[in-house]
C-alpha cells in the first residue's frame, strides 16, 4: 500500500503515521534480505572451509570413505545453493549450514583432541632436550671416563 501525498498541502498526521509504517515495513524487508543473503553466503563459506580443511588438516583423522562421502554432501549443498536454493529463505540457508556442521563436528573434533596431543608431544620433547641440555653434562656416570 501506498501513500497517496499532495506536495502542494502539508501532510496531516494520518499521513504522516501512514508514511512511518510504510518505511518501517520497507526497512524490516531489507533488513531480512540483508540477513537472508548474510546466512547464503555463511553457508556458502562453510563448504569451502569445510573442502579445504577436508584437504589439508583433517586428512589425517578421516578415512578415504567418510572423506568422499562428506565431500559428496558439500557438493550436493553447493549445487543446491546455486540451483533450487539460489532464492531460499534465511532459515533454509540456516538448516543447510547445521546439516553440515552436524556432519563435520565430529571430524572438527577429532581435529583439536589430535592437535592438543600433538602440541603436548612437542612441549614434552622440548623439555626433554632441555632436560639433556642442562642436567645430562653435569651429570658423572662411572664406568663412561
Amino acid at each position: 500500500m501506498e501513500t497517496q501525498v499532495n506536495f502542494e498541502e502539508p501532510l496531516t498526521s494520518q499521513q504522516i503515521i501512514q508514511l512511518v509504517k510504510e518505511e518501517n515495513a520497507m526497512l524490516d524487508c531489507d533488513k531480512h534480505a540483508v540477513e537472508t543473503a548474510e546466512k547464503k553466503n555463511e553457508l556458502e563459506a562453510y563448504i569451502y572451509d569445510s573442502k579445504n580443511k577436508l584437504n589439508d588438516v583433517y586428512s589425517g583423522y578421516i578415512d578415504a570413505e567418510m572423506k568422499q562421502f562428506i565431500l559428496n554432501e558439500l557438493d550436493k549443498t553447493n549445487q543446491w545453493l546455486y540451483g533450487e536454493g539460489a532464492r531460499a529463505s534465511k532459515g533454509e540457508y540456516a538448516n543447510k549450514l547445521e546439516e553440515l556442521k552436524t556432519l563435520i563436528q565430529p571430524l572438527n573434533e577429532r581435529y583439536k583432541k589430535g592437535k592438543t596431543v600433538m602440541e603436548a608431544l612437542d612441549d614434552f620433547s622440548a623439555k626433554v632436550t632441555q632436560f639433556e641440555n642442562k642436567i645430562l653434562p653435569e651429570v658423572k656416570f662411572p664406568g663412561l671416563y
